[in-house]
């Protein structure tokens, strides 16, 4: 691929997402709706308060992407703070009524004013939804919550002629003077902030108490103690000891049944490291320079499948406990070798060893949230293992061990159920 090549893909990548608008979910009346949102003070960003709104509904015939692109309301040119305005598309359909509309209207900017901290007080309609769907009467009865109504079809009724405008132009500049008939708060930037930090903080509560169909990955690492009962004779034929090696790698991913039941998989590790030691050199054999060395290594694999249960939960923290069950590998091998530099012989002599059992591992865990998505995790777990003969100078790995590590929660849900 050529660089001009790649140079055109880049400015084209770059423009699309320049000009790409932002597609949320909206749900009403157990109906979820489709919403495009743009700003004209800077695309695709509406960290500002204050901003004036239009909710422009569009015939259900067309998509929202169509009228987005052929929207020359968006496109006017802007000459100051006062002309900053958030634009939000949706599609008239069969639930948007004279029966729904008001109450439609009153939570969404409700909606938009929790999520993008909007001025209410001048939040203006431009209908241009079906004919027969809305009375003139119901566009009346909006003072409250819209400053302006606006037509772009003289179809709707022969009374609605008051309503209608037949540019963008003509909507921009009646919807300058329009005002609610009851007055709303409008937020400085320090108060944005302050309910930014708000709605965080109530994002992460509700993310933890409505976990269901929510994913789990949690990597923790620790220290596992094996009890003394189970520590037997040193294995002199692997050179093992699996006592002096604490560090427990845990590996748990897990799926919500419910908004505290879970399953999870458990995987986790221990691993001694390839060792390798010079026990002696001989420098006074007539054969020449003898090197006698030893060396190990030795692993634990544990494996297996459980049920969680989430029993406390408190702001950005939550306990759990839980219990798995699956097999435990452990892997051990070893031993002596001599080597003569200038002649004589050379000997090896290396043991390797295998033990598989069925393991028990009960655990309680306590989980601080630090946003929507990550976690600091850490557990306490006991761990009930038994192997037929001993390796590695232990016969079991039943112990305890203590972990801390990281988290991420992948919720499945659309952000506004």
């Amino acid at each position: 691929m050529g660089k001009n090549t790649i140079l055109l893909f880049l400015i084209g990548f770059t423009w699309g997402s320049f000009h790409a608008q932002i597609r949320r979910v909206y749900s009403f009346n157990n109906t979820t709706i489709e919403v495009l949102v743009q700003s004209n003070r800077m695309q695709n960003n509406f960290a500002f308060p204050g901003m004036k709104a239009f909710i422009i509904i569009v015939n259900s015939g067309n998509t929202l992407d169509t009228i987005y692109e052929n929207d020359k309301l968006r496109k006017i040119p802007i000459s100051g703070m006062n002309d900053y305005a958030c634009f939000y598309y949706i599609k008239a359909a069969d639930w948007l009524n004279n029966e729904t509309l008001k109450q439609f209207l009153e939570d969404f900017t409700k909606w938009c004013y929790e999520t993008d901290y909007i001025n209410r007080n001048e939040v203006h309609l431009v209908w241009q939804g079906s004919s027969n769907k809305i009375n003139c009467d119901t566009f009346t009865n909006l003072s409250k919550i819209t400053g302006s109504v606006h037509i772009l079809s003289d179809k709707l009724n022969n009374y609605c002629n008051n309503y209608v405008n037949t540019t963008a132009e003509e909507i921009w500049q009646k919807s300058q003077s329009g005002k609610t008939s009851v007055q709303y708060e409008v937020l400085g930037m320090k108060e944005m902030r302050q309910l930014q930090n708000e709605n965080q903080q109530k994002a992460i509560y509700r993310s933890i108490k409505k976990s269901k169909g929510d994913i789990f990955f949690q990597i923790t690492a620790g220290s596992h103690h094996i009890g003394n009962q189970y520590k037997t004779t040193f294995d002199k034929n692997t050179l093992v000891d699996f006592t002096n090696y604490k560090t427990l790698w845990n590996l748990r991913a897990g799926y919500y049944f419910s908004n505290r039941l879970y399953s999870n998989v458990d995987v986790a590790l221990i691993y001694s490291g390839k060792q390798e030691n010079i026990d002696n050199i001989n420098w006074d054999d007539p054969d020449g320079i003898t090197v006698n060395g030893s060396g190990y290594a030795g692993a634990m694999i544990r494996c297996g499948l459980g049920l969680g249960f989430v029993v406390y939960t408190h702001s950005r923290l939550s306990i759990n406990t839980g219990i798995d069950s699956g097999i435990i590998n452990a892997i051990a091998g070893g031993g002596t070798a001599n080597r003569t530099i200038g002649g004589g012989d050379n000997n090896t002599d290396i043991e390797k060893q295998s033990q598989k059992s069925i393991y028990y591992n009960i655990y309680a865990g306590l989980n601080y949230r630090l946003g929507k998505s990550f976690s600091l995790n850490s557990n306490l777990q006991y761990n009930i293992s038994a192997f037929k003969q001993p390796i590695g100078s232990v016969s079991a790995f039943t112990g305890i061990s203590v972990n801390l590590g990281l988290g991420i929660t992948i919720s499945t849900k659309n952000k506004d159920e």
